[in-house]
């Protein structure tokens, strides 16, 4: 289900918001303009950054080659911005999001004004935090169309949330184009590749994109994923195979 809330998003909460200082987490190598996927991982209700991450590194790192790390201190890596000539291989960032206290929201279901009240500046927090990871890549030089989203649980609320609110957006701007394969002045930055395991809104974002593509015409298919596969509620198998499939679509668009 979408996290709501009746206050509009550019209302001003006592600062900092609750995710505001919270770490971001850096995998396989430091973000640069010769990254050529990036991935945003958001966690699930009670998990963490470090053990989201984990559930796919050494998969990723197993597929795509060993020249790729574990976790990366940035301060101790800087970025380099083009690929030495003995480098080999896909260069993949991983940049996982963290909760504060391992919750991007309090309830699914807000049943009071006293729920609203709490859940509105965590909900707009989350929104942001993801908000300002896509930008932050993309001003390194590292296209929307090369940059993954990946949410479980209610991480993947988040990541569906923000995408519905991005294609709900579009149609309603009058200067949205696309330039070299990239959308301008979009009024959401929108990456191209999603995969969310949640309680399926899949129906809601089908709508908002047919709506875009009516409206906008020349826009890039966003591929987007959100179906909750069966099972324990954790990473499975076939989650990572999905992760893995969709960094290939992305290093080959």
């Amino acid at each position: 289900m979408t996290p709501t809330t009746d206050r509009p998003l550019d209302l001003t909460w006592d600062a900092p918001l609750p995710h505001a200082l919270t770490r971001t987490r850096t995998y396989l190598s430091v973000p640069s303009s010769s990254t050529q996927v990036a991935i945003i991982a958001i966690h699930g209700r009670g998990d963490n950054a470090r053990d989201f991450a984990e559930a796919f590194v050494p998969h990723l790192r197993s597929y795509f080659g060993s020249h790729l790390l574990g976790e990366v201190d940035e301060e101790d890596s800087p970025a380099v911005d083009s690929k030495s000539d003995g480098e080999k291989g896909l260069k993949i960032t991983l940049r996982a999001l963290e909760a504060r206290d391992g919750i991007w929201f309090g309830t699914h279901t807000p049943k009071s004004e006293d729920d609203l009240a709490f859940q509105g500046p965590y909900v707009h927090s989350s929104l942001l935090k993801l908000q300002d990871e896509i930008e932050s890549l993309h001003r390194m030089g590292i296209p929307h169309s090369k940059t993954v989203l990946v949410g479980f649980s209610q991480g993947a609320i988040i990541v569906n949330s923000y995408l519905l609110r991005a294609l709900q957006l579009l149609p309603l701007s009058k200067h949205v184009k696309v330039e070299n394969g990239e959308l301008v002045n979009s009024p959401l930055p929108i990456p191209a590749n999603i995969l969310g395991w949640a309680e399926a809104v899949s129906s809601e974002i089908s709508k908002a994109g047919e709506r875009v593509t009516k409206a906008c015409s020349g826009l890039l298919v966003v591929k987007s994923s959100v179906e909750m596969e069966r099972g324990a509620h954790s990473v499975l198998p076939g989650m990572i195979a999905k992760l893995i499939q969709m960094v290939q679509a992305a290093a080959a668009s």
